[in-house]
């Protein structure tokens, strides 16, 4: 590990003063009293790029919005394994876990924050989530140019800022002859559902399939 991470962990331990356990931050009980957000509503035109968006719970609330920041800009990838317990804890609360989905993926990472960073927390958790519902996890889409983050965007900028620069990953040409029926798409955050949708048009494109979100907040 890095000195400067070692120094961030022993500023910001990551577990927090509730939690018996070291490699975690987020106790059961939290895990389990943390609000369920569930499916998100879809507008008419939204419904056109995907089928459903579901977050496990809400980003406003410290805990959450202090976890991202410290896994996403912090280096504290981590995490992940807390984001995947909390997704599972509230897909038990939900209908999706009733009937999976032939495969996961994730958004892609965008070529020059992604290489700054080192790692990508959607595939992260894509591949955690996937080996915990024992379903393989495949990177299908690919970001060909840097944009601005979708955080500092005007909702209605927001799509015209990755438009065109999504695209499939033809080195997974051969998974469109397997006819799936219905596809998880990772992102760690949603807000105006612009990456998920533009990811969702392409997914679609090729299958053919059903394509629902899976976040950890909204």
């Amino acid at each position: 590990m890095s000195i400067f991470l070692n120094l961030i962990n022993l500023l910001l331990p990551r577990h927090n003063l509730y939690c018996s356990n070291t490699n975690k931050y987020f106790t059961d009980k939290e895990i389990n009293s943390l609000p369920y957000q569930g499916i998100l509503p879809l507008s008419k035109k939204d419904i056109n790029y995907i089928d459903q968006i579901w977050s496990a719970t809400k980003y406003n609330l410290p805990l959450i919005k202090d976890a991202i920041y410290r896994s996403k800009f912090m280096g504290e990838y981590d995490f992940c394994s807390d984001f995947v317990d909390i997704i599972f804890n509230k897909l038990n609360q939900s209908n999706l876990l009733k009937k999976l989905p032939d495969i996961i993926t994730f958004v892609p990472k965008d070529p020059i924050r992604g290489q700054k960073r080192g790692f990508h927390l959607p595939k992260i958790i894509a591949n955690k989530l996937g080996q915990k519902l024992k379903l393989q996890t495949y990177n299908i889409l690919l970001k060909t140019t840097t944009t601005e983050p979708q955080t500092i965007l005007k909702k209605r900028i927001r799509l015209l800022n990755l438009k065109n620069k999504i695209i499939f990953n033809y080195n997974q040409i051969d998974l469109v002859k397997l006819n799936f029926q219905k596809i998880w798409l990772i992102d760690d955050v949603t807000t105006t559902f612009s990456t998920l949708k533009e990811c969702s048009k392409i997914l679609k494109e090729n299958f053919k399939c059903e394509v629902i979100g899976i976040t950890i907040a909204h």
